[in-house]
């Protein structure tokens, strides 16, 4: 999905493509009714006298003028939402064909045959992309009574009660804010509530024009991420707090490649659908290459993978060759435990491995020295009450 501003030509040719053919516009057949349409409206807003036709003209012009303007601050506006104006060209398109006279036929004829061929794509079925529910079928099992979420437009909402009705949560809209005002609510809404989700729509989470995503993806542990289509639905912990430097809480361990990783201990009781804090903080005594990344894992009684939290800090943003020798960097990460997990004893680990082999790098000192991987703790993990 584009989300970057267009020039005059393409975002002209994308509305009117729109506004003549409808949103599924086919090839050609949309360039002929834009054609057809286009060139008898601007006709008539050029030949015509009366004040009626001037302000058709000036009503179906100005919103497109100022559609072009908008998008610089919105870059994902899209051409449907000018759909209302599809009338005033109609209107537009008709007189100036009676005022062409005979030489109406062409362009009229050039539309009815565009219509008929695009008409069947204009109404055909709902995008399976489009469709919201499952975004909200997303929050019944893990969301909880006292969660915040964050939505970017009303309807979003209103499709979230209809399709989980039964969660006790905070609703928030919030979307076109700085970053400074973003993060300024982001840090009192973690306040409020110790988890918050964010439901977005086409919007990418870690995009200008998304602070509060961007924030969250900086700052926050996320814990699951899902995408329906052109949904998306995002959960998060508070950021890591304070405790790393602190022998009572905190834990040190060092890598090959003189790679120091400090963590706090999980907590080492949970429930099925919970989430875990994991807060690491990494330190490489040297530049670390490119292609490193990281993994968090929960592992069962047998070894079996059950969950994982894998990437670069910053949920990705910030790529471990980017952290200078002696900076640390920290990295905060949730694993979120499946709501079908059995009770039982489970394995935190994590480590380092090299994204195009996926070599491990050894454990050099700390919990698992000459290991492949380092154990943060162990849990247990308990029926739900």
């Amino acid at each position: 999905m584009d989300y970057e501003a267009r020039d005059a030509a393409s975002y002209l040719q994308r509305l009117g493509l729109t506004l003549a053919a409808g949103t599924h516009y086919q090839g050609i057949w949309g360039w002929l009714a834009l054609a057809a349409m286009g060139f008898p409206a601007l006709w008539e807003i050029y030949r015509g006298y009366d004040r009626q036709r001037g302000l058709l003209g000036v009503a179906l012009l100005l919103p497109i003028a100022g559609g072009y303007l908008l998008q610089s601050r919105i870059p994902f506006l899209a051409p449907r939402f000018f759909l209302y104006l599809v009338p005033l060209l109609c209107i537009l398109t008709a007189t100036g064909l009676v005022r062409l006279r005979k030489l109406a036929t062409v362009p009229a004829l050039a539309l009815a045959v565009a219509w008929a061929i695009l008409l069947p794509h204009a109404y055909r079925p709902f995008a399976p992309l489009e469709e919201n529910s499952p975004a909200g079928q997303t929050l019944r099992t893990p969301a909880r009574p006292g969660d915040g979420v964050i939505v970017g437009y009303i309807w979003q909402e209103r499709m979230l009660r209809l399709h989980a009705p039964q969660i006790d949560v905070a609703y928030y809209l919030g979307w076109f804010d700085g970053q400074d005002m973003a993060e300024a609510k982001m840090i009192e809404l973690f306040a409020t509530h110790p988890r918050l989700w964010m439901i977005t729509y086409q919007a990418p989470l870690q995009h200008p024009m998304n602070p509060r995503g961007l924030w969250l993806e900086r700052y926050a542990a996320r814990a699951l991420l899902q995408e329906h289509g052109l949904s998306r639905a995002t959960f998060y912990l508070p950021p890591c707090e304070g405790g790393l430097a602190d022998e009572t809480t905190g834990r040190t361990a060092r890598f090959g490649s003189g790679i120091v990783l400090r963590y706090l201990v999980p907590p080492q009781r949970a429930q099925p659908g919970e989430a875990i804090p994991i807060a690491l903080e990494w330190t490489p005594d040297e530049a670390i290459p490119q292609g490193y990344a990281a993994f968090v894992q929960l592992l069962s009684s047998t070894g079996e993978l059950v969950a994982q939290a894998d990437g670069e800090p910053g949920n990705g943003m910030v790529p471990f060759a980017t952290i200078a020798p002696g900076q640390s960097q920290s990295d905060c990460r949730s694993i979120l435990i499946p709501a079908d997990a059995a009770p039982g004893t489970y394995r935190i680990i994590a480590g380092l491995y090299q994204r195009d082999n996926g070599r491990r790098l050894a454990v050099e000192t700390g919990a698992s020295p000459g290991a492949d991987h380092l154990t943060l703790a162990e849990i247990e993990i308990v029926p739900s009450e």
